[in-house]
């Protein structure tokens, strides 16, 4: 009995971290495209563009 509480207790802990982990991507890809995008706002904005 203990081992297979063990198996779920880290069963449990592997998908706790995979989802901080996949949280973390989700956080990071838009985090990129926002810094992408403002980038290209700041290059459509510039004086140098505007000619």
């Amino acid at each position: 009995r203990k081992f297979s509480e063990k198996i779920a207790l880290h069963t449990q802990r592997q998908a706790e971290e995979t989802r901080a982990f996949e949280q973390l991507m989700t956080d990071l890809t838009l985090s990129r495209l926002q810094g992408s995008l403002k980038r290209k706002q700041v290059v459509n904005l510039s004086p140098a563009n505007s000619k």
